[in-house]
């Protein structure tokens, strides 16, 4: 199973909470990232609440990461310039 989040990292970062699921929030197992047109942070929270730092996606270019979590926020990386992006996120129903 998948989600997708489209829109525009600005210079607050922006929460992108995956979708509940009947045994709550979903794991992600791993994240494919976009960043179309200016660079952008990508930052991870198994929580929801306590965010890791923050990983720079240069813009242009697309990553795949395996990671574990619940959310994610993205952010510009230079502030004036946004980021369009796409986060596809890949996970897993139940919690392990």
């Amino acid at each position: 199973m998948y989600q997708v989040f489209k829109g525009t990292a600005e210079n607050s970062p922006l929460t992108l909470t995956y979708a509940k699921s009947t045994t709550g929030t979903p794991l992600s197992k791993a994240v494919s990232i976009y960043a179309f047109d200016n660079s952008m942070y990508i930052s991870f929270s198994y929580d929801g609440l306590t965010y890791a730092n923050q990983i720079e996606i240069p813009s242009g270019r697309f990553f795949h990461l395996s990671v574990t979590a619940r959310s994610a926020q993205v952010q510009n990386k230079t502030a004036g310039l946004n980021a369009r992006f796409q986060v596809i996120v890949w996970y897993v129903i139940s919690v392990y």
